[in-house]
């Protein structure tokens, strides 16, 4: 039961006035109290009905259709609705594309235009389309594969040369090419000729290292300030391969230039017009 107090000219008193006078209550129990208009008025409404202990709330709703539950007449499962079956039809599709698409990409197709040709031709399908290229016939003979392996039918005939399997013996093992005797003097002679010279070059590092007198920084310093007031009089290519040297002449008052490049190929050039002489 509820009560609800309400006084003259009150929003409670209102408000219950304004639900007395509408509901059509058809419960003999319900019954209202004193007059609105009496001060501390109450009005009661009796218990509600079809709600006590025997009221069977399962079964009415089942009744009404709201609950459904395994074990009935029509079996434990139910039609699903059209936009669920719609869902369903649509999640299926896209994983069944992604498995297409994964089989794809794990067929190895070989790159030969002809031997695709050939496939296509052996499964049963036109060698090529109109307008067709080499790399659209390839992903059409993969696509095939993939369909053919989904349908566990897609093992194409191996050929006979495939199955040809050589074994080549490597060979580990030290080995020196015996050189040529011209080979050999030139050797000599190209060592006879740097190593003494390299040798000299460390000690006289070694010296001016040690020497207090001897700022090599300020030697940099004035070189490359004296670099700074030169002019480019011409250019030429020298070598194919990037220059190692650069010699004038010292006899002549460095008319002549002498270049020597990573292609072992020496080239004499005139210092008033770059010319080779």
């Amino acid at each position: 039961r509820c009560g609800l107090p309400h006084r003259p000219g009150s929003l409670h008193a209102h408000t219950a006035r304004t639900s007395l006078g509408v509901m059509d209550m058809d419960d003999d129990d319900t019954t209202a109290g004193p007059d609105a208009s009496t001060e501390g008025a109450y009005v009661r409404f009796g218990q509600i009905a079809a709600t006590g202990p025997d009221f069977d709330a399962l079964g009415e709703g089942m009744a009404k259709g709201n609950i459904h539950i395994a074990g009935r007449e029509d079996g434990d499962r139910f039609d699903l609705s059209a936009g669920s079956e719609a869902t369903r039809q649509r999640q299926e599709a896209l994983l069944q594309e992604f498995e297409n698409r994964r089989r794809q990409r794990a067929l190895a197709v070989t790159t030969d235009d002809k031997e695709v040709r050939r496939q296509l031709r052996e499964l049963g399908e036109p060698m090529t389309l109109f307008a067709e290229k080499e790399m659209e016939r390839r992903d059409r003979l993969r696509k095939l594969l993939a369909a053919l392996d989904e349908l566990d039918g897609g093992v194409l005939p191996v050929p006979d040369e495939a199955l040809v399997v050589e074994n080549v013996d490597v060979q580990r093992e030290l080995f020196y090419t015996e050189g040529t005797a011209g080979l050999m003097r030139a050797r000599a002679a190209v060592a006879s000729y740097s190593l003494p010279r390299a040798a000299a070059r460390v000690a006289m590092a070694k010296k001016r290292r040690v020497d207090p007198n001897v700022d090599e920084v300020a030697e940099l310093d004035a070189a490359a300030a004296a670099t700074a007031r030169f002019a480019t009089e011409c250019s030429q290519i020298g070598d194919e391969r990037p220059l190692s040297t650069c010699r004038f002449s010292p006899g002549d008052g460095g008319g002549l230039v002498l270049t020597a490049g990573w292609s072992g190929t020496l080239r004499l050039w005139r210092t008033d017009d770059a010319g080779k002489r």
